[in-house]
């Protein structure tokens, strides 16, 4: 995520990378078919590489923690880590084998690990950009010859069903955060990734301050807001098939 990268590069902000998204069941980062759980689609499910586990090592829920906070750490004592929905669920499994935490839920478990951690909420508006992103991210990472040529302009991997699916995925989990978040009457900062393209040294700035950190804003490929053009065909082309 850029902005998480642009706070990792500052150096002043901990490394918010994504130290929860190995999963303790298959050793490795989600892939990119787990993203289509409970879909039964071969247009979809033949473009992705079947599922894979890692040799996993047994660590024990105290040693996983301080792994957690060595990596998130960084020299000046700041920590810091990027959450997705859909990681809580392992998170909280692994929590809850930690000494009195054994019914914990994310608050309380936030809470007692970390104090009051400062909250950012980063959300995008147009979810139909952000799962053609998301789509076209799978598939590359998938075989060439299995995705059709995912940059190309051609549209010979777009597939509406599996934008679609992103989308809905995307938005549920936006709200779930919102949710969490005015249930437990949390603080938080929103960031809007249009405004992190308009005015990225000025947001990751604003931040930098929130967390009363100096403004070290650094010279950063991620903070060069683009316009993909593939995407934005993609996108354009779902809009008109959603309407038909």
């Amino acid at each position: 995520m850029a902005l998480c990268d642009s706070l990792h590069e500052s150096g002043v902000a901990g490394h918010p990378l994504q130290h929860f998204a190995v999963s303790e069941s298959t050793g490795l980062a989600v892939q990119p078919r787990e993203y289509f759980d409970g879909i039964d689609e071969p247009e979809i499910l033949d473009l992705m590489p079947p599922l894979v586990n890692a040799a996993v090592k047994p660590e024990s829920a105290g040693d996983w923690w301080a792994r957690i906070l060595r990596d998130g750490t960084g020299e000046n004592g700041v920590w810091g880590e990027q959450l997705m929905w859909a990681q809580t669920e392992d998170l909280l499994s692994r929590v809850r084998r930690l000494d009195g935490l054994d019914d914990a839920d994310l608050a309380t478990a936030l809470r007692t690990l970390l104090g009051a951690p400062k909250l950012i909420l980063m959300v995008r508006g147009n979810k139909v950009a952000q799962a053609v992103s998301l789509w076209r991210s799978l598939l590359m990472r998938s075989e060439p010859r299995q995705n059709g040529g995912a940059e190309g302009a051609d549209g010979a991997a777009y597939r509406f069903a599996g934008i679609d699916h992103l989308r809905q995925k995307l938005e549920f989990e936006e709200a779930c955060w919102r949710e969490w978040l005015a249930t437990h009457r949390l603080p938080y900062r929103e960031v809007r990734y249009a405004d992190l393209v308009s005015e990225p040294r000025a947001i990751v700035a604003d931040v930098l301050r929130a967390l009363g950190q100096e403004e070290r804003v650094p010279e950063s490929e991620w903070l060069r807001g683009r316009r993909d053009r593939v995407t934005v065909q993609w996108a354009e082309r779902y809009r008109e098939e959603s309407v038909a």
